[in-house]
Formats: C-alpha cells, structure tokens, sequence
C-alpha cells in the first residue's frame, strides 16, 4: 500500500491518498482512494514518469515530474502542481505474501534504484535489501528473516514488473550458534 498526502499549490486542503493493491497476482490493478471517494484503476507505467491510467472504461496517459517536495502531475491534458506533504510505502498483505519465501519480489513495476547487499552477506529480518522506485514514490524491499543473501537478479536502473524476483535468501540456522 502506498499512502501519500498532497497538497495542490493552488488550494490550503491536503489531499489524502491511498493507493492500495489486493490481488497480487493481477499485475498494475489497484484501488485508489482520495476521501470517500474509492475507484478501481489499473496502472501501466512504463517507466520516467510517465504511463497510462485505466479508469471507468477510459485510458488517461499520465507524466509525472518530482523536484524536491513538489510533484508535477500531467493528466488528461492539465499540469496538477502538488507539494508532497507525506509519504509511505508500506508493507500491504499483498507486499508482505510476496517476501515471505525465500525469494524477495518486486511488490509493483517500477525502477531499481539501489542494491543494498551482495550474495554472501548475512542480513538481519526487516533490513533493507533493495530500493525501488514506482510512481515517483520509493520502496524499500526488506528481508522477512535473518538469512544470508544467496542472489541478486537485478542491478540498479533495472526496469521491473510486479512479481519478478529480485533476490533469493538462504534462511540462517541459529540452533548453532553459541551464547
């Protein structure tokens, strides 16, 4: 789930937006919620910013820019000024089901920004292996155990779809460690 508050340059209200995918398995469908209001919207971004939004039977090409706080929003004809006040990206259910083996998934499409561990390296549960990128927003894809970093399938700048596995994990035995 991704929850992000805006505010629009030209109003004094934020906006709260939440962002959440329920079925892990259809890659770029999400339900989008800003108020009451709540929509089923399917999300292709290619990647640079810039993709489609699916939404009532209607595709709506977006562009995205983010300097600093501000993000630059281009949707159906009109530039949408937002100063981002807030942002997270948390582990939802369907996160949390893809990192639960011994393979870290891509949780959505998007960008490989940074590979924090190499094959070899002993890791600690909830630390950060991999960051990505998905629609301007960052992610830190973290390790569900004390294990040992068997692969990394990705480099950073990598384009990756929802559901690729990024890297593979030997759990670690503590039954022989000594105290």
């Amino acid at each position: 789930m991704i929850r992000v508050t805006l505010k629009p340059t030209h109003r004094d209200t934020a906006l709260d937006i939440t962002l959440a995918q329920d079925d892990a398995s259809d890659n770029g469908l999400y339900e989008f919620q800003c108020g009451d209001a709540r929509h089923e919207v399917r999300i292709d971004a290619e990647g640079n910013g810039k993709g489609c939004i699916h939404l009532h039977g209607k595709t709506i090409p977006f562009y995205t820019v983010k300097q600093d706080n501000e993000l630059a929003v281009w949707i159906d004809g009109q530039i949408h000024k937002l100063e981002v006040i807030d942002q997270t990206a948390q582990r939802g259910s369907a996160v949390a089901q893809q990192q639960s083996g011994n393979e870290i998934k891509a949780a959505m499409p998007g960008t490989i920004l940074k590979i924090n561990a190499q094959p070899g390296d002993a890791i600690e549960a909830d630390q950060s292996i991999i960051i990505m990128e998905s629609m301007k927003m960052e992610m830190s894809l973290t390790s569900p155990r004390k294990a040992t970093i068997a692969t990394i399938t990705c480099q950073a700048g990598d384009m990756v779809s929802m559901g690729d596995v990024l890297a593979t994990l030997t759990p670690q035995d503590d039954s022989h460690e000594s105290a």
